[in-house]
């Protein structure tokens, strides 16, 4: 557990009650919180079910192999720097790239840490990514838009990161994966562009949309980007990712819609079919396909 001096837990409580800690303030304790962090992710303890005491079958679902060993202080620390660096402009322009190389570091090398502390990490990237665009003035996005630069996170940098971790990490930090690109598309228009035109942001919602959690806020998503009018969100760049998505959730209702009216057949002998369902279920299906004539 992190062991830190009196004086670091006193620049804390001034951190959490006074918002008008000055900027500089806060640069040595963001250093100092982030110096706490391991340099060999890799050295990390691992813990390991222990065969030596025989132990009740409720017990065993409890104390399963987990893998790596989860230490709150770490997340701990990578959410209290996250909180300060976005408390406005200045601190993230200030410290969000300190802030952001850590979590970044985190999300590199995931396979060296527990499951919770990666899909935090990846939380916030994905905010400090979004308000990193707010922050940003008009003059100054445009030309950070220009030059291919912006600040200390890039869109597609992060995405391919996230698309590319194994597939059970992948499930287990869908939750939060969708909550942050959801506020990343709902905030400044150019960073809702660039993630829209990123090959790696479909591919995140093909994995996600795979699974039986996660698949309805996929399609409130997909829902939103089809529905946009002003400005578009289909373009060029992504028609055929988006129609492969919807295809997708298409396919997945019609072979629904197959099981569901054989087993009804199967009650309709015993009494009427729910028909609110059906229909209900209908409507879904008519839904997507409305969707992909549109976008045909």
């Amino acid at each position: 557990m992190l062991c830190m001096s009196k004086y670091c837990l006193i620049l804390l409580a001034n951190a959490n009650l006074n918002r008008n800690l000055p900027t500089e303030a806060l640069k040595p304790l963001i250093e100092a919180l982030l110096s706490k962090l391991p340099d060999d992710p890799s050295s990390i303890v691992i813990t390991v079910k222990s065969d030596a005491n025989p132990q009740s079958p409720q017990s065993d679902l409890k104390n399963t192999f987990t893998g790596l060993a989860y230490d709150p202080s770490m997340v701990y620390i990578l959410e209290l720097c996250t909180v300060l660096a976005l408390r406005d402009g200045e601190t993230i322009n200030a410290l969000g790239g300190q802030v952001a190389e850590a979590l970044q570091n985190v999300m590199r090398n995931a396979s060296n840490y527990h499951h919770i502390m990666v899909a935090r990490s990846m939380y916030y990237v994905l905010h400090l990514l979004h308000a990193s665009y707010v922050s940003l003035t008009p003059r100054i996005l445009n030309l950070a838009n220009k030059n291919k630069e912006q600040s200390f996170l890039r869109v597609p940098v992060v995405l391919h990161t996230i698309s590319s971790f194994k597939k059970d990490l992948f499930e287990k930090s869908a939750p939060l994966v969708l909550q942050g690109l959801t506020r990343c598309i709902r905030g400044a228009e150019p960073l809702r562009n660039e993630i829209m035109s990123s090959p790696d942001f479909w591919v995140i919602l093909r994995n996600l949309a795979a699974n039986p959690k996660s698949a309805p806020t996929v399609f409130d998503i997909l829902e939103g980007i089809v529905a946009a009018d002003s400005p578009p969100t289909i373009m060029a760049d992504n028609y055929e990712s988006a129609v492969n998505l919807l295809n997708d959730f298409a396919s997945a209702g019609s072979v629904g819609s197959i099981v569901r009216q054989k087993s009804e057949r199967g009650r309709s002998r015993r009494g009427p079919p729910p028909k609110q369902e059906k229909k209900d279920k209908k409507a879904e299906y008519v839904k997507l396909r409305s969707f992909i004539t549109l976008l045909s």
